[in-house]
């Protein structure tokens, strides 16, 4: 069975909202639910031929598998050969594969690679508003940083260290844990270049029983002067049974700062542990950052993700949720902000693999200038996974004649008995609501300021203390 919502196609710019209406379904087993809305499909064409592609792309990629120093841990160095295998076989995304179709990586291809330097600590970034409360653990250019980092704040039974200082079973167990899903070595051609170039992986392992609830900051910060580096990190969160825990993963950087950012997250939930995890993009518009997460929550977990998307001229992110276990749920919130030139780009995938289980995503963007928002959000229910709940909803302000939104939500049903609505909707400031502020002798300056911070402050309630007062400065630019 196919679900085709109705569709109102209007100009982005005109005073009526442009709305994809979303329903609920109840399919038979074996059927098929897929929604997609494709907004703005005429992309032009990459402006290199397409050998000239294979070949530039061949170099960068050797390029910055080259800036990286060789791992000294067998395993390691293990997934470094599978992953330059694997690079072997896997083409550079371009505007040919589905999920690359409206982005352009030419700009992050021109950038060429040296060895990152680790500069001055004094030159940390301000960014962050620092509760002294909380735990704050700090990496600079992927070295971690003892002087700004409060470990001694985490209780002594957890773990936060390196890979290599685990037993060798403890290690087995967390390469199996880093090759699921879009943070694994078959998670695409960045995760794969992820696994190529690890020098080490981080780990914070919860332990059981433990409901830690201050705030457990993890923290990269990307610094340089002149020449353009390579960041590549991988971060692995496990929450052990009956655990709870808040984690907040910064990616920041110095202003003016060149590079590229290249981050994988794999983090697992076991039974009945909770977690709230936050993710937040910071670098600057001179750099670019992708990131892929994969989190997989057991019988009876719940995890809360709050994504924000406010840095970089390039940023996307590739999440993959596993709901593997009853009676367990995932709920996501996350905000876009794209101006000027930038893109932001949004990939995500929930699997509904167990029976009475819930899932919900809002994800709200905001476009100004000439940027350009993707939002490709994916619900499957899997055959066996009855009484699903899952909603999903995309809701988009273009602030500007040249901003540019992409939305396609999908949901996939292959099971009986299911609840399930998804959706998507763009608009512009509603100039009724500005006139309104207006006559009651409020500039128009402060009425969009008003009105772009009540459209996304619902997700931002979903984030820390801290990130909200950073937060609602940044978007009166818009």
């Amino acid at each position: 069975m196919i679900l085709i919502p109705t569709l109102k196609v209007v100009s982005f710019f005109s005073k009526e909202e442009t709305l994809f209406t979303y329903g609920k379904s109840k399919a038979k087993s074996g059927s098929r639910a897929l929604y997609k809305v494709n907004i703005l499909k005429n992309i032009k064409s990459c402006m290199i031929s397409e050998n000239d592609y294979v070949d530039t792309t061949s170099n960068w990629t050797r390029l910055l598998i080259s800036s990286k120093k060789t791992a000294k841990n067998k395993l390691i160095r293990e997934l470094n050969r599978a992953g330059n295998s694997l690079l072997k076989t896997i083409p550079f995304p371009s505007k040919d594969e589905e999920s690359y179709r409206f982005i352009s990586l030419d700009k992050l291809f021109q950038m060429g690679f040296q060895e990152n330097s680790t500069l001055s600590e004094k030159k940390i970034s301000n960014q962050l508003n620092i509760n002294e409360n909380d735990v704050w653990l700090y990496f600079v250019n992927g070295v971690y940083s003892n002087n700004f980092s409060s470990v001694d704040k985490l209780p002594k039974d957890f773990y936060f260290g390196s890979f290599s200082d685990l037993s060798d079973s403890k290690q087995k167990n967390i390469i199996d844990i880093t090759n699921k899903g879009e943070s694994g070595i078959n998670g695409g051609f960045f995760s794969a270049l992820n696994a190529a170039c690890l020098e080490d992986i981080i780990v914070l392992l919860v332990p059981e029983g433990c409901q830690f609830k201050q705030n457990i900051n993890i923290v990269f910060e990307g610094q340089g002067l002149s020449n353009n580096f390579y960041l590549n990190q991988k971060l692995v969160i496990i929450n052990s049974k009956n655990s709870v825990s808040r984690i907040v993963q910064y990616h920041i950087g110095i202003s003016n700062s060149k590079y590229f950012d290249n981050t994988t997250t794999s983090i697992i939930l076991n039974e009945n542990s909770k977690m709230e995890y936050s993710f937040i993009n910071q670098v600057p518009e001179s750099a670019s950052q992708i990131t892929s997460i994969h989190a997989e929550i057991q019988k009876n977990a719940h995890f809360e993700f709050s994504s924000a998307a406010l840095g970089g001229f390039l940023s996307r992110t590739n999440l993959g949720i596993d709901i593997n276990g009853i009676n367990s749920s995932a709920k996501l919130k996350g905000v876009s902000l794209a101006n000027k030139n930038r893109i932001v780009d949004i990939h995500s995938r929930i699997s509904h693999n167990y029976p009475e289980c819930f899932s919900s995503q809002l994800h709200k963007n905001l476009v100004s200038g000439k940027g350009h928002a993707i939002f490709a959000g994916k619900i499957q229910v899997h055959s066996g996974s009855f009484n699903t709940e899952s909603e999903q909803l995309c809701k988009t302000l273009l602030l500007s004649s040249t901003s540019r939104i992409d939305a396609m939500p999908i949901l996939e049903i292959n099971n009986d008995n299911v609840k399930c609505t998804h959706g998507a909707t763009v608009s512009d400031l509603d100039k009724n609501q500005i006139f309104y502020f207006q006559s009651r002798g409020i500039s128009i300056e402060i009425a969009r300021k008003l009105l772009t911070s009540g459209f996304v402050k619902d997700v931002i309630d979903f984030f820390p203390d801290s990130f909200e007062k950073n937060f609602f400065p940044t978007i009166e630019s818009y």
